[in-house]
């Protein structure tokens, strides 16, 4: 038996920042507004090629990981070696794999064990994804080099009640079992929300010879909150973990091989209410 494990540590923080990168709709007009080029900018006066994804159209493809419903948009190529949990890679108008930047409630991550520097979309599941933005071209003004392809923007659930809870459960063949969860509330004090996933499956053979299939098993977990100190101050706190096992083939044919995977990320952030609210820290979810 051969084992692998790759480690993949992701840590950001900022002491003084805006708001972070998500997607509202406007209360006056009903305007979608884009926030993937880290301002908020009304869809209709933006040149860029972007496609939003609210709840609504993710519940109707019922995606199991997130590279499902991205296939689905224009622009976006993907290869996987196999079933779920093998080698992935997502490319943006040709663009290489590693030029497409990703980011999670206002977090850039990257795999820093990738030769290209750039995210493993392997392990990215539905879990609490509300909102997904797909910026295509070139955005290497505002990324860096790294966003040549694009950005893809995602943005989780936020609570809208003081305490509330939301769950689904699906199985189907391979005997696939998956489930996800999540809790959160907000006050005049803190906006908070945690939830959890668990993904398995015996899989197929990624050969188009083998008798073996190749299992994958997945657990994640996160968590945001927004806890507010003073008027126009702001703490946010937001962390994201998944643990992840997959099997995979040998070389010359069928094997017990297998490989693991963990991957986890933290921010915190001290906002505050600058240039006439221009500059605001996260406001609480309308009742």
């Amino acid at each position: 038996m051969r084992h692998t494990r790759t480690l993949a540590t992701l840590l950001a923080f900022s002491a003084l920042h805006a708001a972070p990168a998500r997607a509202e709709e406007d209360a006056a007009d009903g305007n979608i507004i884009v926030t993937a080029f880290r301002t908020p900018v009304a869809q209709e006066q933006n040149a860029s090629s972007v496609t939003v994804l609210d709840e609504a159209a993710i519940i109707q493809a019922q995606p199991i990981a997130v590279t499902d419903i991205l296939l689905r948009t224009p622009g976006v190529s993907l290869s996987r070696n196999g079933g779920y949990g093998t080698a992935t890679s997502l490319r943006v108008r040709g663009a290489d794999a590693g030029q497409t930047v990703m980011v999670i409630d206002g977090m850039r991550l990257a795999d820093p064990s990738a030769t290209s520097g750039g995210y493993g979309f392997t392990n990215l599941f539905l879990d609490d994804i509300d909102r997904i933005e797909i910026l295509r071209g070139p955005q290497s003004i505002l990324w860096g080099s790294d966003a040549i392809g694009g950005v893809v923007n995602v943005t989780t659930r936020r609570p809208q009640k003081a305490l509330e809870g939301s769950a689904a459960f699906e199985t189907g063949t391979h005997e696939t079992v998956s489930a996800r969860a999540g809790v959160g509330g907000t006050s005049e004090a803190i906006d908070w929300r945690l939830a959890g996933s668990t993904f398995t499956t015996n899989g197929i053979s990624a050969r188009a010879n083998g008798t073996e299939d190749d299992g994958y098993s997945r657990q994640a977990a996160s968590g945001t909150a927004t806890i507010r100190l003073a008027p126009g101050v702001a703490l946010d706190l937001r962390g994201y973990w998944s643990d992840a096992s997959n099997d995979f083939d040998a070389f010359n044919g069928d094997s017990a091989a297998f490989g693991t995977t963990q991957e986890w990320s933290g921010y915190a952030g001290l906002n505050f209410a600058l240039f006439d609210g221009k500059l605001e820290p996260g406001r609480r979810a309308p009742d």
